[in-house]
């Protein structure tokens, strides 16, 4: 133990250097998740050790006889183990340790709340696979999605939609539908809505593959409970046939908490539809769609890969538009502006490009000069942002990273038609995600070293709160819920509010507090009173 100890720094910085070069890349799921383990098993001092003692029968005095029992979680990931065991108040476990006379624990992950090394954050669900990608269906759906990969481990791959509430203290989430995706993990999608379906265009592997999913009516009896049917679209449960619902539909139905029909609440159906391939690397082994990205006005979709190819594809029907050799390594990260005119691209070969949509032609390259000098810095996330609900009127976003270690990184806003940075933000350490609200206001990112959320005012950098150790550890994606009436009515009239993942299967939510304001005809009122005030004090000095 003593050489355990004296090398156990050393080791946990070579497993987190290692768990880093990982991040983001899309590569080796398991491997990251083996070191995630292998880290917090060190960091908590569960080091195995054999410490077991014989048993000495020769003396006279009672023996403590004890026997471990192994829970099937991994064989029942969605059963509630520690639920069942304890009971309502922990009274089954009390009533079977009378019963037996003996003394019984739950020990292992979730067995317990620890309020130190429990992270911060309102938790929404924990689900059974690793996350990668978020995004919202609308203000009261959001849809996760990941997995385990290729690899034989029992993991699922595949995507859950969960249906967001508000209990009145807290935001709260249920799942409504589950979809598995094969042998294939998704590492990146986009959702969006076309007509009055929702579409998701999600990576699988070097193939882009859209899902069609469509909202209809489902009904329950007294408890909530859904009825059963024949309909098997939605895995997790059984859905009636119903009619479809738009977005405003779904609003009204919601802020009543039921349908005006009875006890029916929304359901989805989803459909598998058309793929195409949007990576063809043919560098060693790895051949992967790491990014997609749709225009705002629902026109085209634009992926990015390993090959480092920009690739524009027309909606519907996937048509390719165009193909440009964008990066000279794989892309990291891409972005469409809300005019739809221009696209940004990040690459492993540190290069940041903006590109116009029409010809494909290079419009700038953004040359970041860091105040933090002696250190290499490269080019992490990009995101466009609005400016005062005006789509021809934006910002660029991008995050960047040191490459040494324990140095800070930064955030940088720039002009959009001179693309040189206009405010630049220090942050603690590197950074892993990034999001801005869909009407420009707020910005997110994620930390990837402590799994921490951090949200701040787009227009000056302003940092407004953070939320530490939210996840534990690096946090592979951030979604604000669009903003409007749906949204604030289950996140108890936030001004905004993002969802937060991670490799730690956790789906958590963090809210910027509404701020007050004064009403016109308050504010007119005290306008006439200090009015009046000052006449009555100017006349009692003569003045």
């Amino acid at each position: 133990m003593a050489a355990v100890s004296e090398h156990a720094g050393e080791y946990i910085g070579q497993l987190k250097a290692e768990l880093d070069a990982l991040a983001g890349t899309g590569k080796f799921p398991h491997a990251q998740r083996l070191l995630y383990q292998e880290i917090e098993r060190f960091q908590t001092g569960r080091i195995w050790r054999d410490d077991r003692k014989m048993v000495d029968v020769t003396k006279e005095k009672s023996l403590r006889i004890s026997s471990r029992v192994v829970v099937p979680v991994k064989e029942h990931p969605k059963f509630n183990f520690v639920g069942k065991l304890l009971g309502p108040k922990g009274n089954s476990l009390k009533r079977l340790q009378e019963e037996t006379m003996t003394k019984m624990a739950i020990l292992g992950r979730g067995s317990m709340r620890d309020k130190q090394k429990n992270p911060s954050g309102e938790l929404l669900a924990k689900v059974s696979f690793p996350l990668y990608t978020i995004k919202a269906l609308s203000g009261q759906h959001i849809l996760v999605a990941g997995g385990g990969g290729s690899a034989k481990t029992g993991v699922a791959n595949g995507f859950q939609i969960f249906e967001l509430t508000h209990s009145g203290k807290q935001t709260e989430a249920e799942e409504v539908a589950w979809h598995e995706t094969g042998n294939k993990a998704i590492m990146n999608c986009v959702a969006f809505s076309y007509g009055r379906q929702e579409v998701l265009a999600a990576g699988l592997d070097d193939d882009l593959q859209l899902y069609q999913i469509s909202r209809k009516l489902v009904e329950e009896d007294k408890e909530g409970h859904v009825l059963p049917d024949e309909d098997k679209f939605v895995q997790t449960r059984r859905r009636r046939k119903s009619e479809s619902l738009s977005n405003s539909q779904e609003g009204r139905f919601f802020r009543k908490g039921r349908h005006p029909s009875g006890n029916k609440r929304i359901g989805f159906n989803i459909t598998t539809q058309e793929s195409v391939r949007t990576d063809f690397n043919t560098k060693g082994d790895d051949s992967f769609q790491k990014m997609v990205r749709v225009s705002l006005d629902r026109t085209f979709l634009v992926t990015g890969g390993c090959d480092g190819h920009l690739r524009v594809w027309k909606y519907p029907g996937l048509a390719k538009l165009r193909d440009v050799k964008a990066h000279a390594k794989e892309i990291d990260d891409i972005d469409i502006s809300p005019s739809g005119s221009k696209i940004v691209s990040i690459g492993k070969d540190n290069k940041c490009n903006v590109w116009n949509v029409k010809d494909g032609k290079k419009v700038a390259q953004l040359d970041f000069d860091p105040p933090q000098k002696g250190c290499k810095y490269i080019f992490k996330k990009c995101r466009f942002g609005i400016v005062e609900g005006d789509k021809n009127n934006f910002r660029l976003y991008t995050l960047h990273n040191p490459v040494a270690s324990r140095k800070p990184g930064y955030i940088v806003k720039w002009n959009t038609t001179s693309f040189v940075p206009e405010k630049i933000v220090t942050v603690p350490g590197s950074l892993s995600a990034l999001a801005v609200s869909d009407d420009g206001r707020f910005l997110a990112v994620g930390s990837m070293e402590t799994g921490s959320v951090s949200i701040y005012i787009s227009f000056s950098l302003q940092l407004l709160k953070t939320v530490e150790s939210a996840h534990h550890t690096f946090v592979t994606g951030l979604e604000f819920l669009p903003s409007g009436e749906a949204a604030r009515a289950v996140t108890g009239n936030s001004d905004a509010s993002v969802v937060s993942i991670s490799v730690d299967n956790q789906v958590k939510i963090h809210h910027v507090a509404r701020r007050g304001t004064i009403s016109v005809m308050l504010a007119s009122l005290i306008v006439v009173v200090v009015m009046v005030l000052t006449f009555v004090v100017c006349s009692m000095l003569g003045i």
